[in-house]
């Protein structure tokens, strides 16, 4: 073999490392090329996910549930003289999955009102108790609500519902709605709400 010496003092040797310098540094130009285009397409991947983590910070729907408060309209049939401040009977709205409770509002008072035309207003203002199981959970987790519950303290079972509404807000930012469907009060004063497709909508 020849030496290093021999190597540099021989024309053909030296055009042949020159050639292999010339396609080394042509296949790292290529390298080159594909570890930007890789570089840039990692970084604007980056960049999406960061707008997409800094916009789900800042959407009220992600945070924890603190506060809620919630009204509450319902209208009875019935032609009964109503004018009431029922200030030691209020109401309970409930947020259920099952048997259990996700979210429970509750008021001290409550009213009734006759309104004509065989109309009862039924109205009450609730808010969330601090110790509440939903205090501190994720607002999101309240999409596992398969039915609200609610009870006034002086409607009567049996008594007729034609309609109604309640509106929940939580953490002063977030509104969630739903219709109360005519039905009859059911035992232990109870009445149902199963079409919760607006509050589902808005939790998203």
């Amino acid at each position: 073999m020849k030496g290093l010496r021999g190597m540099w003092n021989d024309i053909a040797e030296l055009r042949t490392f020159s050639s292999y310098f010339q396609w080394i540094s042509i296949g790292l130009v290529f390298v080159s090329g594909f570890l930007q285009v890789g570089k840039f397409i990692v970084d604007r991947r980056e960049k999406a996910l960061s707008a997409i983590e800094q916009a789900e910070k800042l959407n009220p729907v992600s945070q924890v549930i603190r506060t809620a408060t919630a009204v509450v309209e319902l209208h009875e049939a019935s032609n009964e003289l109503r004018n009431n401040h029922f200030m030691d009977s209020g109401a309970a709205l409930g947020f259920a999955q099952g048997n259990v409770a996700l979210m429970v509002l509750r008021s001290l008072d409550s009213f009734a009102l006759q309104q004509g035309n065989n109309d009862v207003l039924w109205r009450a203002t609730l808010n969330l108790d601090f110790a509440d199981a939903a205090v501190g959970k994720p607002m999101r987790s309240l999409k596992n609500t398969d039915h609200i519950e609610l009870i006034f303290g002086q409607l009567k079972e049996g008594a007729t519902v034609k309609s109604g509404r309640i509106t929940v807000t939580i953490n002063s930012a977030v509104q969630i709605q739903a219709d109360i469907p005519p039905q009859t009060v059911a035992p232990q004063q109870l009445i149902i709400i199963q079409r919760l497709d607006d509050i589902k909508e808005a939790l998203k």
